[in-house]
């Protein structure tokens, strides 16, 4: 998890870009699965 995050900025405002660098593409689809799973449960 990201403190700065969601911030929705083109550029890091606090110039450290966590977002890009400590965030790996694993947990970018384990959170979208997650999603998925929720939405198609709630249907």
């Amino acid at each position: 998890d990201i403190d700065c995050r969601p911030c929705f900025k083109r550029e890091c405002q606090n110039q450290h870009l966590k977002c890009l660098t400590e965030l790996s593409p694993k947990q970018v689809l384990d959170s979208i699965q997650k999603l998925e799973a929720i939405a198609t449960s709630s249907c």
